[in-house]
């Protein structure tokens, strides 16, 4: 997930609570639809927020791996040179 859909939802599920606390403060709305549309707030942040800590995780992950990957070929290569001595 990109950067900027992540921040969309952060955003949009923020905002959404706001406005619904807005409108229960001014009564214009149910408690039942309230209820609905602050939990799907709340899991959609939480979601998003999730999402952004496992791609720093992969991304780390990721960078090891290239290094370890570059370590065994430059292994590979020094005993390929021995061999040929």
């Amino acid at each position: 997930m990109s950067a900027a859909i992540r921040i969309c939802l952060i955003l949009g599920s923020f905002f959404s609570v706001q406005y619904m606390l807005r409108r229960i403060r001014k009564a214009q709305v149910q408690i039942e639809d309230t209820i609905f549309w602050l939990i799907f707030s709340i899991l959609l942040m939480v979601l998003s927020l999730y999402q952004f800590a496992m791609t720093i995780r992969i991304s780390q992950m990721d960078s090891k791996v290239r290094k370890l990957a570059q370590r065994v070929a430059l292994n590979e290569e020094k005993i390929e040179r021995e061999k040929d001595l």
